[in-house]
């Protein structure tokens, strides 16, 4: 019943050009129930961002290269020098504890954040933790968790869940659900090939290019940190489309267009 009613709701909201806004709110009030942002639009501010804290993914584990190891160390003293606070997957082992190890030592066990699943504190935990942990439910509590407390992300080498975490984060924002920067730190070329993927998906017409600049990519924890400090969020996907088809929209509707398309 309750979904008959959210349904009812979103089918009559008036005209169709309302539509969308109307759809794109509810997804993203079903995403953050808890979330007190009262508006999704995309400020274009010329001031560079000024970041409290910065979301770290990456894996749990090492990799089998000392440069990863190396790589989140270094992000996370370049975190310290900008004194820039870190969210982080919870956990004390691999790239995940290294980034929060070397943050908490340098700004004080206060500046970190840890967000886990009750699941994943045996595997990702060992000894004492870092930072201030807060458990939560399952997966999709501790990414949007992450996304609340954090004003940016930023990617270090992993697998699976690294990935799962980078693509969602990327994908909300090209549905307008936020405007945060996202990047990955590639370091050893680590993302190379997951760039030419998504070059690939964008020459081939799934990834519009405006889409396709959402996802940043350096080498070195300074340059990427001063490209998501300048970044500028692209009109969001749902934007795009509504802009497209509003003038038919209100034909459909026998209502006239606004003066300024909107």
């Amino acid at each position: 019943m309750e979904n008959d009613r959210c349904m009812y709701n979103l089918t009559n909201v008036g005209p169709l050009r309302y539509r969308l806004h109307h759809i794109k709110n509810f997804f993203f009030n079903f995403l953050f129930p808890n979330n007190k942002q009262k508006s999704m639009s995309n400020p274009q501010d010329d001031q560079p961002r000024t970041f409290r804290r910065v979301a770290v993914f990456c894996g749990a584990s090492s990799g089998t290269s000392p440069v990863y190891i190396e790589a989140a160390r270094a992000l996370g003293h370049e975190l310290v020098k900008r004194n820039i606070g870190l969210v982080y997957g919870g956990g004390n082992v691999g790239l995940m504890g290294a980034v929060a190890e070397t943050v908490a030592q340098g700004l004080g066990q206060s500046a970190v954040i840890g967000v886990i699943p009750h699941s994943l504190i045996p595997k990702e935990i060992s000894g004492t933790s870092v930072g201030e942990i807060r458990q939560v439910p399952d997966m999709h509590s501790r990414k949007s968790l992450m996304f609340r407390e954090a004003d940016a992300f930023i990617s270090l080498p992993g697998g699976y869940g690294t990935l799962d975490e980078t693509l969602e984060i990327t994908t909300w924002q090209q549905l307008g659900f936020h405007t945060k920067p996202v990047g990955l730190l590639n370091i050893n070329g680590f993302y190379d090939g997951l760039l030419s993927f998504i070059n690939h998906a964008s020459g081939e017409g799934f990834i519009s290019p405006t889409c396709r600049s959402i996802l940043l990519s350096e080498s070195s924890p300074g340059k990427l940190l001063d490209a998501l400090e300048g970044y500028k969020a692209p009109p969001s996907l749902l934007t795009v489309l509504s802009a497209k088809n509003r003038a038919q929209l209100a034909l459909a509707e026998g209502l006239p267009a606004d003066e300024d398309g909107k």
